[in-house]
């Protein structure tokens, strides 16, 4: 091709005594030598915009901040927090904690017996498949999404932390998942030079064994059945006798069937209010793939707005390597000046970030509360009423996409030492371009749509339904029956939205 050409190192070199002329690239260059790139970067009048106020804060100011360390396990550790807010209210205790190791242990089975039934399936295919290849070159997937823990939850219960702790191998996740992969690895071997279909199955049980051995020895046994004794804030003792995982999770009073997963995202293949299949998303093999609900902008922004509003903390998911500061404990939109340093903007559509593979859905947290201006709220409410005619869903999604929400409380399990004594701060405009996924409860949208706590009573009832009839389900209805009703469409793995949604696995980070 024309435009293929060597390297003009003349030319180069003409450059840099261009560079050296400049006054702005020495002072950056000195700046840069001896120091963080992020912290000389870093525009400090927008750092210090966001403080630690919120007007709607619903974090239970007793429970400590967790620490996943060194592992993957946000996506566990984001749930079992979630569980434990109601837990904690229910029972009014100072603190608790759930196991995460429990979860984590019996997650790395289930995904070992997955690998093995997919090799088993791909046995007669070419090495240098591409599917194939993906597939071996992460056997043991550390990331998670909130359907895996859901799914781990309704199977094999919960259990508190004291009744198993975190091992080193359980908190750093390396070495155990290195093990893991070279004997499902040796595993595929075994099966390619196996006709044999009887022989298969004492294969897969063979190395199921093996794997099993290595994280009783790394994680330590668990009890089949415990006791737990509670002490709550008024020195109430709770005594839950010889029971099961299964039995304690029935004492959390959390329903977990209740939490629907939502998706919002920009990428232009991916239609919203349409349900996907996420190939080679299983996490338990009789679960089968990953189905996500994907709904719009407006929408997304809804339900993350009314889970706050009307007290739930929200399991999220949202790509942290973009605008962060952990000591400042801060994800915003403009907060480093790439711009005057390397002439480096971002101008580019989150759509073909994801299509050329520069963001991706690969943390979750909790949101534990939201600010916005009530003043301003009141003008955006007051010229919206004047210069509407008709008051139906259409028009009410419209209003709440005004709502001036310009930051969210966040809860990370990155410790007590990282950002502000654990909370972090996601500024709106970052929220619109990196959070991809919330977790709602039905049940709790559906009390938002019929108490709407952000108008009043004289405002909602200008949205007009049928006498006698429920307002919150036919809204309901009218914002997600499309999606409901949706036949999941199959996404294969090489697909860019399937791989830019199965990144996963964040542990702390020192920007």
């Amino acid at each position: 091709m024309k435009n293929k050409t060597p390297l003009n190192l003349q030319q180069l070199r003409e450059y840099g005594k261009e560079l050296e002329q400049q006054n702005a690239f020495k002072v950056s260059q000195n700046a840069l030598w001896k120091n963080n790139l992020y912290q000389v970067c870093q525009d400090y009048t927008i750092a210090k915009k966001f403080n630690t106020e919120f007007s709607n804060d619903i974090k239970v100011s007793s429970s400590k901040i967790t620490s996943q360390q060194s592992s993957g396990r946000c996506w566990i550790f984001a749930t079992l927090n979630m569980i434990r807010d109601k837990f904690i209210t229910h029972y009014n205790l100072e603190n608790f904690e759930f196991s995460q190791a429990y979860l984590h242990f019996w997650d790395k089975f289930e995904k070992a017996n997955v690998f093995l039934n997919q090799m088993i399936e791909l046995k007669n295919t070419s090495i240098s498949d591409w599917k194939l290849f993906l597939l071996l070159n992460t056997p043991m997937q550390e990331g998670g999404f909130f359907d895996w823990s859901k799914n781990l939850i309704k199977k094999y219960g919960l259990m508190p932390k004291t009744e198993m702790e975190d091992s080193f191998s359980s908190s750093n996740t390396l070495g155990v998942n290195k093990l893991i992969g070279i004997k499902l690895k040796q595993a595929l071997v075994e099966f390619k030079n196996t006709e044999d279909e009887l022989k298969l199955n004492e294969i897969k049980e063979k190395y199921l064994f093996a794997i099993y051995q290595i994280l009783l020895t790394c994680y330590g046994y668990f009890p089949k059945r415990f006791d737990v004794c509670l002490k709550s804030k008024k020195n109430k003792t709770i005594r839950f006798e010889n029971i099961t995982p299964l039995e304690f999770l029935e004492k959390t009073n959390f329903f977990i069937d209740n939490y629907l997963t939502m998706v919002h995202t920009p990428y232009r293949k991916i239609k919203p209010f349409q349900r996907y299949e996420l190939e080679y998303t299983s996490a338990i093999y009789e679960d089968g793939n990953l189905i996500v609900n994907t709904v719009d902008k407006t929408v997304f922004k809804l339900l993350a707005i009314a889970m706050i509003l009307m007290k739930k903390s929200a399991w999220f998911a949202c790509d942290v390597d973009h605008f962060y500061s952990a000591k400042k404990g801060l994800w915003a939109k403009d907060l480093y000046n790439f711009k005057d340093f390397f002439d480096l903007d971002f101008s580019q559509s989150i759509a073909d970030h994801i299509e050329y593979c520069h963001t991706s859905s690969n943390h979750a947290m909790l949101l534990q509360g939201l600010n916005y201006d009530a003043t301003k709220w009141e003008e955006i409410k007051t010229e919206f009423f004047k210069t509407h005619q008709e008051f139906n869903v259409e028009a009410l999604l419209a209003l709440i996409a005004l709502f001036p929400v310009d930051k969210w409380k966040v809860e990370n399990s990155w410790g007590e030492k990282s950002g502000n004594n654990g909370i972090f701060i996601i500024d709106h405009k970052w929220f619109e371009d990196y959070v991809y996924e919330v977790i709602i409860n039905k049940k709790t949208i559906l009390r938002f749509l019929k108490e709407m706590p952000i108008l009043t009573k004289e405002e909602y009832a200008k949205f007009e339904v049928e006498k006698d009839t429920d307002k919150a389900s036919i809204f309901f209805d009218l914002i997600f029956k499309k999606l409901f009703d949706s036949q999941p469409i199959k996404l294969e793995m090489t697909q860019p939205f399937n791989q830019f949604y199965q990144k996963g696995g964040k542990d702390g980070k020192d920007n």
